[in-house]
């Protein structure tokens, strides 16, 4: 971020040194040789040339580093952007660019106006505005800056070679201007820091081992990660092994437990927490009973194998959460009620310390999600 090439620099002297050489080859040429006026006027040429430095780089390479922060902002996708411009006569240009979604920032400047520089806001520290202070309660510098990588990055809104009072409305628009920019930092470095204490935690992946496989814990561990993807998509769902038959699909609001049962194919139960007690209940049978034949399209009943009528199952159970249950799968638990005074409502009851421990860890978890002032998890 502010960084500039030496091999640029390097040109930029020569250009100004070509400049001073045309004139000077003029006086050479229309002077009589005996007045030695060459070396004078070099020197004269070389003097006016630096003084005047700024305003030619400024007028000739500024509006390429303006067309370098358009294009190449848009190429790193930058949104609601706010731009700030400098383009003091008694300093070298620049632009600078604000992504204020993404929470980056673009820098260019005249000295490399093809150079597109960024950094992350969220890298950057002590962003100020302020200005040198002068006699007479006056100033001929007004800046914002802040720190990058243990660097001083300091960036004039207002040059002069004479002092002005801080009253006087050039000084207090350069004033306005860097404290724009400082205010507009630090609110989203504050955003960034709300977003940070509530964002969505994933579930820490563990690897799924199994203990026996077999056609069965081979079906738990693949098969209903497989037919699930899409609806572990759409409800930004997580799978947790639970053990060689059963697999958890999960979010911030709903945990569903399948199990395989190599005589009955899929039973899905649903565990949360029931007046402070983490419960779980078969769910499967009131569940299909909203199902109907779209749930069911292209679903041969007549099964000759067991792992066909499972995988069918899954299938089914895949399109009639999405279609009929999709409340269910955001948390809401209206339908619970109707589910208790229902001649399906069967609690699991499971007292395996491993199966429990999990499930705990998964509604632990959930709770934490759903916590406003949680910081870490």
């Amino acid at each position: 971020m502010k960084k500039y090439k030496i091999g640029f620099i390097l040109i930029e002297i020569a250009v100004m040194l070509v400049i001073s050489i045309i004139p000077t080859v003029f006086v050479a040429v229309f002077t009589a040789p005996e007045k030695n006026l060459t070396i004078p006027a070099l020197i004269v040429f070389i003097f006016f040339a630096f003084i005047l430095h700024v305003a030619l780089t400024n007028r000739i390479l500024f509006p390429i580093a303006r067309k370098t922060m358009e294009k190449k902002s848009e190429e790193e996708g930058f949104v609601r952007t706010r731009t700030f411009y400098n383009r003091q006569s008694n300093s070298c240009a620049s632009v600078l660019a604000i992504d204020e979604v993404h929470g980056k920032i673009a820098y260019v400047s005249v000295h490399d106006p093809m150079e597109f520089q960024t950094c992350e806001v969220k890298d950057i520290t002590d962003v100020s505005s302020g200005y040198i202070k002068g006699p007479f309660d006056g100033t001929r510098y007004v800046y914002y800056q802040f720190t990058y990588k243990n660097r001083r990055i300091r960036i004039p809104t207002f040059t002069a070679r004479n002092m002005h009072f801080l009253t006087a409305r050039v000084v207090q628009e350069a004033i306005t201007k860097a404290d724009s920019f400082r205010d507009s930092i630090q609110e989203l470095q504050k955003k960034q820091i709300e977003e940070k204490k509530t964002e969505k935690v994933p579930f820490p992946y563990t690897k799924h081992i199994i203990k026996h496989p077999d056609m069965w814990s081979d079906i738990t561990v693949n098969e209903i990660p497989k037919y699930m993807r899409d609806l572990s998509k759409k409800y930004n769902m997580h799978f947790k092994l639970i053990n060689d038959i059963e697999m958890a699909m999960f979010n911030e609001k709903c945990c569903l437990i399948f199990g395989i049962d190599r005589d009955d194919g899929v039973i899905l139960s649903m565990t949360f927490l029931e007046n402070g007690r983490r419960v779980e209940y078969l769910v499967d049978n009131y569940l299909v009973v909203k199902f109907d034949a779209s749930d069911r399209e292209g679903i041969d009943p007549e099964w000759n194998h067991m792992s066909r009528k499972i995988r069918d199952e899954l299938i089914i159970l895949s399109r009639g959460l999405d279609s009929k249950w999709s409340s269910l799968l955001e948390g809401d638990m209206s339908w619970f009620e109707g589910f208790k005074r229902s001649p399906w409502c069967h609690e699991h009851h499971y007292y395996i310390e491993d199966r429990n421990k999990i499930l705990d860890e998964i509604i632990t978890w959930q709770q934490g999600q759903r916590s406003p002032d949680r910081e870490k998890i």
